[in-house]
């Protein structure tokens, strides 16, 4: 329970709290005024201000905590955050997050949360959702966070990584970066791989 009410916090602190940093603001957003948003469109890792990182810190879910900002194009209608988890060779999804785009929410930002069991926690202002558990009893010897460190276009209809987190019994493990996604070959070896995925689609489900 502890954790839940931290995580309403994180997000509804990132809403609300920016307004000493504010970059951009849209007159008919009433409900956000003082929030961050990106000045161009595409999404980026969220630039937390002082207050706002010691706030995170003083909840202590900083480290456990991703957050990504998003503007999305003229031709996003729905905005769909995938969680994955690679089994055998291929990415399964094992939960979403998907809402439509409109002119209150066309800038925004996602929280991304590592939870118990492996599960990863998406939120926004107004939804949140938890993705499977995973039953794993190992002790892994290393964990690695590879997350999106700076500004990203984006491409209608595609999924871009923005985090894949890895855990391992092996410590000598090689430099992962967030485009080899792509091609699940590239954790071969690896004893727990998962990734979360933004995709803009032009059309809604």
């Amino acid at each position: 329970m502890k954790k839940i009410i931290a995580v309403m916090l994180c997000v509804c602190v990132l809403a609300f709290a920016g307004c000493s940093n504010t970059e951009k603001t849209t007159d008919n957003d009433t409900a956000a005024q003082g929030a961050k948003y990106l000045e161009k469109e595409g999404i980026a890792p969220y630039d937390l201000s002082d207050g706002e990182e010691y706030i995170l810190n003083v909840m202590n879910i900083k480290k456990d905590a991703l957050l990504v900002s998003y503007n999305a194009t003229e031709n996003s209608k729905m905005l769909m955050v995938r969680v994955y988890n690679l089994n055998d060779g291929q990415w399964d999804e094992t939960g979403n997050l998907a809402f439509v785009i409109a002119d209150d929410n066309k800038q925004g930002t996602i929280s991304i949360m590592e939870k118990d069991n492996y599960a990863l926690e998406l939120s926004t202002i107004s939804a949140s959702t938890k993705s499977e558990k995973i039953d794993d009893e190992n002790e892994y010897i290393r964990s690695q966070k590879i997350v999106i460190n700076d500004f990203q276009n984006i491409e209608l209809n595609k999924e871009i990584p923005v985090a894949i987190y890895i855990n391992d019994s092996d410590t000598a493990g090689v430099p992962i970066e967030l485009s080899e996604f792509s091609d699940p070959a590239n954790f071969e070896g690896i004893d727990m791989v998962r990734a979360v995925t933004f995709e803009f689609m032009d059309e809604t489900l």
